[in-house]
């Protein structure tokens, strides 16, 4: 409380504690546990997820809040604690696994440490080391689903959960060699970031380490000779650039673009079916391949534009 954003910290100790996990390793170094404590403190979380997730708080009636492993969960305590203090209105529900596995957390851990004092804790169901949403218990489903805001703690809630199109915020280290290399960081490095965003995350994080500086559309840019710049739009695309140091008599540009396989809704898609209700024609976007695209679930997601007077 007397940091001076005593929330963005309490996120920070949250997500440093994600390195108490023995099922993603052999063993938990307390050197290394209080080497990435005395870090946190002095971290800052990513300004845009940051600023989103406390402008979702603001608006949230309900928050559910999904642990990992069951020893950090004492600093997830502090960090549900924090966010009761500062959203007294905010409606808090905690999910815990079903069953024992590795070492992630039950009702009987979170009992241990009065979390059910605090708030509503519900099982999911399983013993399964994430969050599966077609395996998880109705009662489960329906904190989820109801939430305005979901926080989830870990890499397995991450793989999990990762584009199940609710608005999740996503909260763990990168421990193991493959999330390592999936979002080019370094071991243990700090991930807080929201559902869709993490390629955008990614690109972001390489360009800082090569020296380029982000701008923001709307703010004035000072374009300095030698610069490297990037800016961002919509949480979906990406320029970077860079000025020559001396007077130069052309340029070069270089475009990629990365896309998930989908049904788009056509224009003018609506189609009356036997005058008892109204269907939405679509259409196959991206890289498609039908055969085996059609053996998983299908949901709805995506942006809705909302014109408002």
């Amino acid at each position: 409380e007397q940091s001076e954003d005593p929330l963005e910290q309490a996120i920070l100790y949250a997500r440093t504690g994600n390195y108490i996990d023995y099922g993603a390793m052999k063993v938990v170094d307390e050197g290394i546990l209080g080497e990435l404590l005395q870090k946190a403190a002095t971290e800052k979380l990513d300004k845009r997820n940051y600023d989103c997730f406390k402008q979702d708080l603001k608006q949230a009636k309900m928050l559910t809040y999904v642990l990992d492993n069951c020893g950090e969960i004492v600093l997830d305590k502090l960090l549900i604690k924090e966010i009761k203090r500062q959203y007294p209105k905010l409606q808090i529900y905690v999910l815990v696994r079903g069953k024992e596995v590795l070492n992630d957390a039950t009702m009987d851990d979170a009992i241990q440490i009065g979390l059910t004092k605090m708030v509503p804790v519900i099982e999911n169901g399983t013993g399964i080391a994430g969050t599966v949403l077609e395996k998880i218990s109705e009662e489960a489903k329906e904190a989820l689903n109801a939430a305005d805001v979901i926080l989830a703690k870990g890499q397995g809630n991450f793989e999990s959960m990762y584009w199940c199109g609710l608005n999740v915020y996503y909260l763990f280290l990168c421990k193991c060699d493959w999330f390592v290399k999936r979002f080019a960081m370094t071991k243990n490095a700090g991930v807080f970031l929201r559902e869709g965003e993490y390629i955008l995350q990614n690109m972001k994080e390489e360009l800082n380490e090569n020296g380029f500086q982000e701008l923001y559309e709307a703010q004035e840019w000072k374009l300095k000779a030698g610069g490297k710049y990037y800016v961002s739009r919509n949480e979906s695309s990406l320029i970077a650039f860079q000025i020559p140091k001396e007077n130069f008599v052309g340029f070069q540009i270089m475009a990629s673009h990365s896309d998930f396989p989908t049904f788009k809704v056509k224009e003018n898609p609506e189609i009356c079916v036997e005058n008892q209700y109204t269907k939405l024609n679509v259409e196959k976007y991206g890289g498609m391949l039908c055969a085996p695209w059609f053996d998983r679930p299908l949901s709805v997601a995506g942006r809705l534009l909302v014109k408002e007077e």
